[in-house]
């Protein structure tokens, strides 16, 4: 090499232009010290670090600036860094060092060894404050204290995953739930433990978060995960993608164990299967009332017995009262509103249906099975039959019966009255023929006797006629005849039988509607008479607004002693009367502590729905 090529020496002190110039610039400070550490030169951000100058800082020991408690070990490693210029940089050392305010700040220093450079001569440190990195650390940590802390007192396990399913963290849930500790599971994959049946779906779960870009939680799948004793557990998984988070660098996963919701629910469709089973078998619907909403839930036994559309009944507003016959809404109604407010423990409603094939008869029985706090209903469920078969056989039983009594009304006035009436003439001429003759005083007194007998006979014949053709508009109407039934009733049962027509207009009635309320009016006080171990019996018929009232009342043993009256057949059959003439039965306490049977009756004809 020749001597042009050769690095010409600095002249004094122009190295320590430089390196003002080259690190002033730089967020370190880089202090020049010798061997016994007293500071010779200072560059780069010395002031901005400490707020000291330059001036303030030169000349000075750096023991002068390090924390007491931290000096024996930064003593220490510089005198080691000054026997032995082989560890420079390989050490680094934290020490808090003290600012020109008298607060301390932390800081890495870095030492290396140039006593020996003839141009340096100095052991140089370089100084850089890591106080925002110490803070920006225990933030970190904090923030993963809090992180466990939160996922180790959550019910859910909380994984954090790669994209392959490694896991990276699991939270102490493990154990709770799966029966193992963090450490048997660390360094595992998230399918280990999968069931068989369900690694396609949890394969497939995983790879559609790991592609899908960061957003909320959403749930992913439910699978069964094997617990540490060989049973399976369920498990609802729900996942982020966090996988781009420079925090997180992964796949968040919570896992809650719904095992018992699941062994619920199978629990559930095993008694609704049923269920299902037992309403198909009995043609019997069943339906939940929300009485918040206003809404039904019908089952599909419902649709199949009345063969209504479901989607057309769902799209209704109000469906149950759109296909209700109007005659029989307003009884259901008061029937429901009853229940509702406590009157029954039970509701109970027959009425018509309009469905494809027609108007079916249902018989609607339900209860209250929910309520609030407060006790304010809010579920009623119940069940609907069709019950039209029924419906006809009492429609049959009813009009044999009224055909049976017209034919035998007729027979008794027509026939056995006129021969009876005949017979009577016949004696009464052969008594006069013998008074004439004057024969036999006895015979004539004997045929006197037989035509009183005959004559009784004659008036018995046409009682019961009457009485199987009760109603008559040429004889009283309504009123005159129930006021002969109670008459005749108490005379034959030695009965106080009351009839009050004072509130009744007398208005002509169709005469199958008198002929009805006459007939449930009739087994009402039949029942009392024979079941209620009455004294006294009243029945009073008036006029309400539109409705027509027939009330039968005892002072009897009353509804709590037994069985409801008529509660057979003949309480069917009253039901059945009043629902063909458009109106409604019930049965409850009188104010004496019997029975009183109330029959309401429109007298105006209501329009089509």
């Amino acid at each position: 090499m020749n001597k042009g090529s050769e690095r010409a020496p600095l002249a004094a002190g122009a190295w320590h232009h430089i390196a003002d110039a080259l690190t002033g610039h730089l967020q370190d400070t880089i202090l020049v010290c010798d061997a016994a550490g007293r500071i010779r030169h200072a560059f780069g951000s010395y002031a901005a670090v400490g707020g000291w100058t330059r001036e303030q800082v030169v000349g000075r020991s750096v023991a002068r600036f390090i924390h007491p408690l931290d000096l024996p070990t930064a003593i220490g490693r510089l005198m080691i860094n000054a026997l032995d210029p082989s560890i420079g940089g390989r050490h680094r050392l934290q020490v808090r060092v003290m600012q020109a305010d008298g607060v301390y700040r932390l800081v890495e220093v870095m030492a290396l060894n140039r006593l020996a450079d003839p141009e340096l001569r100095g052991i140089i440190l370089t100084v850089r404050d890591i106080a925002p990195r110490a803070e920006a650390e225990r933030g970190r940590q904090a923030s993963e204290e809090r992180f466990k802390a939160v996922t180790d007192l959550s019910g859910d396990i909380i994984v954090i995953v790669g994209a392959d399913g490694a896991i990276r963290y699991q939270s102490t849930a493990v154990g709770e739930t799966l029966g193992f500790s963090i450490a048997e599971r660390a360094n595992g994959s998230v399918f280990d433990l999968v069931h068989p049946e369900d690694l396609p779906r949890a394969h497939e779960a995983l790879r559609d978060l790991a592609e899908g870009p960061e957003r909320p939680a959403r749930k992913l799948v439910e699978l069964r995960s094997q617990h540490k004793d060989g049973s399976w557990r369920w498990l609802q998984v729900s996942g982020t993608n966090l996988l781009e988070h420079p925090a997180v660098l992964g796949l968040v996963l919570a896992c809650r164990d719904v095992t018992a919701r699941r062994e619920t629910e199978v629990a559930l469709a095993r008694v609704q299967a049923r269920l299902d089973a037992a309403l198909w078998g009995a043609r019997v619907g069943f339906y939940a009332l929300d009485l918040v909403r206003d809404r039904a839930e019908m089952s599909p036994q419902f649709f199949e017995v009345t063969g209504i559309d479901r989607a057309q009944w769902d799209a209704e507003p109000h469906p149950w009262d759109n296909h209700v016959h109007p005659r029989d809404r307003r009884l259901a109604t008061q029937r429901m509103a009853g229940h509702l407010a406590g009157e029954s423990d039970a509701y109970e409603a027959e009425y018509r249906l309009r469905t494809p094939g027609g108007w079916v008869w249902i018989l609607d029985r339900g209860r209250i099975v929910e309520r609030d706090a407060d006790g304010v209903p809010l579920t009623l469920a119940g069940t609907v039959i069709d019950i039209s078969a029924r419906k006809r056989l009492e429609r049959e039983v009813v009009e044999i019966a009224s055909g049976e009594r017209q034919r035998l009304s007729q027979d008794l006035h027509d026939g056995l009255g006129q021969e009876l009436t005949g017979i009577a003439l016949l004696l009464r001429s052969a008594a006069n023929s013998v008074k004439r003759e004057q024969r036999d005083g006895a015979a004539a007194a004997d045929l006197e006797q037989v035509i009183g007998h005959m004559n009784a006979a004659i008036r018995n014949a046409r009682a019961l006629a009457h009485g199987l053709h009760p109603v008559r508009a040429d004889d009283g109407g309504l009123a005159g005849a129930l006021e002969r039934l109670a008459g005749n009733a108490g005379m034959a049962h030695g009965l106080a039988v009351n009839f009050d027509a004072s509130a009744w207009r007398g208005a002509p009635l169709p005469a199958d509607l008198a002929d009805h309320v006459y007939r449930i009016a009739q087994e009402a006080l039949g029942n009392a008479m024979r079941h209620a171990g009455a004294s006294c019996v009243r029945i009073r018929l008036a006029a309400r607004g539109e409705l027509l009232e027939l009330a039968v009342s005892d002072d009897g043993r009353g509804l709590g002693a037994g069985a409801l009256h008529g509660a057979g057949l003949g309480r069917r059959i009253m039901n059945y009367r009043a629902q063909a003439i458009g109106g409604g039965v019930e049965w409850r306490e009188a104010g004496g502590g019997g029975t009183e049977v109330l029959l309401l009756v429109p007298l105006s004809e209501p329009q089509p729905a």
